[in-house]
């Protein structure tokens, strides 16, 4: 027994971080949330009430070629030319 509480003695400096990392790991796990939360509520059918709504890929938007010159002409003449 005395040659115990002797290594315990001479190697408290260790015995003290693996007390100190134990009590740190617990208390992280502890304070962590148990399930993730989604931030926005939402109703299937409705219409997104939420500012920012981005998708996480991007995807083709399909016109016909009359649809792009005239949304081309749209643009050329709403465009303010600065010199």
């Amino acid at each position: 027994m005395a040659k115990i509480i002797n290594r315990l003695y001479k190697n408290n400096t260790v015995v003290y971080k693996v007390f100190l990392f134990l009590i740190t790991a617990l208390a992280i796990v502890y304070l962590f949330p148990k399930e993730g939360q989604f931030k926005y509520d939402f109703i299937q059918g409705k219409p997104w009430q939420y500012d920012n709504l981005y998708a996480p890929f991007d995807f083709a938007i399909y016109k016909t070629e009359k649809e792009v010159q005239a949304e081309r002409e749209q643009l050329t003449q709403a465009a303010k030319n600065i010199f």
